[in-house]
């Protein structure tokens, strides 16, 4: 999977599951720029280890700061 691919599925995943605008859902935003609350956030990286495989520890997820920190992290450590 490449990162447009990824990118794509956490957008997709974002406007399904939490019901949030396409249109803020950028790559250089954090969660919380798109409206996401730590709840909202913890569902979002269960969601990554399960769909991708990836376990996120507390220090990962700590240096996870916009969407594309994220979609990096997956396509660097995704066995998919």
């Amino acid at each position: 999977m490449n990162k447009e691919e990824i990118f794509s599925h956490l957008k997709d995943f974002l406007v399904g599951e939490f019901e949030k605008n396409s249109e803020l859902i950028d790559g250089d935003k954090g969660l919380a720029d798109i409206g996401m609350d730590s709840l909202d956030a913890f569902d979002f990286f269960t969601m990554i280890n399960e769909h991708y495989g990836i376990e996120l520890d507390q220090q990962s997820v700590a240096g996870l700061k916009t969407i594309n920190d994220v979609v990096d992290f997956i396509a660097a450590n995704s066995a998919n």
